[in-house]
């Protein structure tokens, strides 16, 4: 199915994870997503699992799968690569320095309270 390859292509591209079962993928990449994106990657995979029985495949919706289908694309495609690497550097280069600062405090107040300072 053209849908599923076309997620797979981007949960490959967006978060690394190029092996294993869609669902799981789906999980993985999607942990942080917004409750509906998840809802949406639920559904689809039932609709993938379904597929698989012809008798089932007659109950799908089509429709609600196209747009399940649709919400999981969009969020894919407006992941950026490079913006989540930089705010992971900033955030742990913050964090860094806090802990420097925080650090240098505790020893200014350590020596004035031994007086040294």
């Amino acid at each position: 199915m053209r849908m599923a390859q076309e997620l797979e292509t981007l949960l490959a591209e967006k978060h690394g994870l190029s092996s294993g079962p869609l669902s799981r993928r789906l999980t993985k990449g999607l942990r942080r997503a917004p409750r509906a994106v998840k809802r949406a990657a639920d559904g689809f995979v039932q609709a993938q699992i379904q597929m698989g029985n012809p008798k089932l495949m007659r109950l799908m919706d089509k429709a609600q799968v196209e747009s399940q289908f649709q919400t999981l694309r969009d969020h894919l495609r407006a992941i950026d690569v490079a913006d989540r690497r930089k705010g992971l550097v900033l955030s742990l280069l913050g964090s860094l320095g806090f802990n420097l600062i925080a650090v240098a405090a505790i020893l200014v107040i350590l020596l004035v309270w031994r007086g040294f300072l």
